[in-house]
């Protein structure tokens, strides 16, 4: 007997005899597998209370909780603590588990007070808002300041506590959807007299504090999503400057990618807390990626203009709505301020990607770009991927096109066309988009393409790699169709029995696009009369630069008679829409391949990782069959 006590005494580790509650002590004096036999029988609340006792049982107890969600969902023990599919008492178990000392992933959706009938049969007798004998003084104040909200900054506490432990977790993601719904849909039902309660204005403080742990204590990657419905329980005005702003001297940061998902972030005071992470030293050295979504709230002018990250890569700014241009109070932001942003990271964005902002003026040279760029230095310079309204793409490369740098967009590789929402902010009226704003951005795209033609070959900022870019320079092009309504008509726009002039299409002149992507998301789909008239449409690109009638019969397999223009580059087409593709689709990829001579590869689905269909073996396997017959 003496000889186990010994030994469990050992275990320990400690350097002193530690002595044990009465209650647990004696469970240690026997055979380790009856032990784990007695711990398998405990409740997932007792063995987070055990963890509590001692050393010993803090690992032995804590493993055995952690064993439960193997197979089922990754542990901390794994290095990643998620609230997805997890017990309630997982964020305890993980704060008190001393031998959980690294985090590589953090995913927690935050959840609310409770879920019970405040009144009735119903009643949840532990409901913290019902009188209750067992309730202290403390409890009381404490449920009364965090009102419907009392569980959300317990986990915000033990979150705290957690990331005050355990230094350098790569990856931070806190999301609010939970919280959102509830508030939204279930506290009007269970609790209606506490809807709309608003919350104690130094309890802001503890989310902010909770931030402040997750980026100074080594955070590489931070996600802060949803979190709509809290806006209506953030302070009145008065009370916002009560609210004191974070404390934190920030030194040294490791972070490298944050994105704003949350209005949250956008509205005092957390706002205060983003404006000074974001024009910290700290931040500006090692920050390389932003993105920045909004449900409802415009974008502070404040922010963009305070901004200046020389190691800033890629950036997304996107809102839920379009911004429509009779409705341009609604925007997220104003293009000045977006104009500026580019101005400022000009030489370092890799990768831009901008929706829902205030459009650019008609007029390309207009005096805030040119005060932001200027013409005679080189206009983003590194930018390969360039993802935006039809708007602000035409903007961009009518600036490319008068631009005196032969560098100018001399890395651009990808250019993605999107449509916006068709619902305004301020209008229940669904409105309809104008997809004749694509065919601007085609015809600065042609004129962009043709402007490197003209000035010949020369090479880029890279004397190392030596590229050169001459008139077989080609890109990617993505059109993302939004907005449902008009599609089918857009495409059939451009086909020679529809032009009604003698001016052939625009997409007649495109040579330069290598892959094209046709996409559309939700509410929009692909109708079958859209991808009837798709192959014809396709051939005018295929066939750019040829002057065979492109509307006249011709023999599979030939391709049209060559005229003096640059052939087309196109070789890959894909058509990713969402649902079921709504045609009969072998009978597509076969007029795409009697059409489109020079394409040699087609995609239909949802995801560009299903299979594509290699045209080249398919019109084979045509010909084969028409000679046998």
């Amino acid at each position: 007997m003496t000889k186990r006590r010994k030994l469990a005494r050992r275990k320990n580790n400690v350097g002193r005899v530690t002595k044990l509650p009465e209650q647990v002590s004696w469970v240690l004096l026997l055979p380790p597998e009856l032990t784990f036999l007695i711990l398998a029988s405990c409740s997932n609340a007792m063995l987070v209370a055990l963890a509590q006792t001692c050393k010993t049982f803090n690992t032995i107890a804590l493993q055995v909780f952690f064993a439960r969600g193997r197979g089922e969902f990754p542990t901390p023990a794994e290095g990643t603590l998620m609230s997805s599919r997890t017990p309630v008492e997982m964020l305890d178990a993980t704060r008190i588990a001393l031998f959980v000392k690294q985090l590589r992933f953090v995913d927690w959706s935050f959840k609310a007070g409770c879920e019970c009938k405040i009144v009735g049969p119903q009643a949840d007798p532990t409901c913290p808002f019902l009188p209750s004998a067992s309730q202290t003084s403390t409890d009381i104040v404490d449920v009364a300041r965090s009102g419907t909200l009392w569980r959300t900054f317990d986990e915000i506490a033990n979150l705290q506590t957690l990331f005050s432990r355990i230094p350098d977790v790569g990856d931070v993601n806190l999301n609010f959807m939970l919280l959102d719904t509830w508030l939204n849909i279930i506290l009007p039902w269970t609790h209606p007299e506490l809807k709309g309660s608003a919350l104690d204005p130094d309890l802001w403080m503890a989310f902010i504090d909770l931030l402040d742990k997750i980026v100074d204590n080594g955070c590489h990657r931070l996600v802060i999503n949803n979190g709509e419905q809290l806006l209506k329980l953030f302070p009145g005005e008065d009370s916002r400057d009560s609210v004191s702003t974070s404390t934190s001297k920030r030194k040294h940061l490791n972070l490298q990618s944050l994105s704003v998902h949350s209005d949250i972030l956008l509205r005092p005071p957390c706002f205060e807390w983003l404006l000074s992470l974001l024009t910290s030293s700290a931040c500006a050295n090692s920050l390389t990626r932003l993105l920045i979504r909004s449900q409802m709230t415009s974008l502070p002018s404040s922010l963009l203009a305070s901004l200046n990250l020389p190691n800033l890569v890629e950036f997304e700014m996107q809102a839920a709505h379009t911004t429509l241009p009779y409705d341009q109070e609604s925007t997220f932001a104003k293009f000045e301020d977006i104009s500026a942003f580019l101005g400022t990271h000009n030489d370092s964005l890799k990768v831009v990607s901008l929706y829902g902002a205030e459009l650019p003026p008609s007029t390309p040279k207009d005096s805030a770009a040119v005060s932001a760029f200027g013409l005679k230095k080189p206009i983003l310079p590194k930018l390969g991927s360039f993802a935006a309204h039809p708007a602000y793409i035409a903007w961009l490369l009518d600036l490319a096109v008068h631009s005196q740098s032969r560098l100018t967009l001399g890395s651009l590789t990808t250019i993605a066309v999107k449509s916006e929402d068709c619902l305004p902010l301020r209008s229940i009226q669904p409105q309809h988009f104008d997809y004749a704003s694509f065919n601007e951005a085609l015809e600065a795209l042609v004129s962009w393409q043709n402007g490197y033609r003209k000035r010949g070959k020369y090479s880029t900022r890279s004397r190392t790699k030596n590229k050169i870019f001459g008139p077989g320079r080609t890109i990617d092009l993505n059109l993302t169709f939004v907005c449902p309504h008009g599609i089918p008509e857009w495409f059939a726009s451009h086909l020679p029995s529809a032009q009604g002039q003698t001016s052939p299409s625009i997409l007649t002149q495109l040579t330069c696009v290598r892959n094209l992507a046709i996409s559309t998301l939700f509410p929009a789909t692909l109708q079958e009369e859209a991808i009837d008239v798709i192959p014809d449409w396709l051939a005018l690109i295929s066939n750019a630069g040829f002057s065979s009638n492109l509307s006249g019969p011709r023999r599979r397999g030939r391709p049209p008679k060559t005229g003096s223009g640059t052939p087309s580059e196109l070789r890959l087409v894909e058509l990713l829409s969402l649902g079921d593709f709504l045609g009969d689709k072998d009978q597509f990829i076969d007029r795409v391949a009697e059409r489109c001579t020079g394409v040699k590869w087609v995609r239909t689905g949802f995801l560009r990782s299903d299979p594509a269909v290699n045209l080249d073996e398919f019109r084979a396997r045509a010909g084969m069959e028409n000679a046998e017959q």
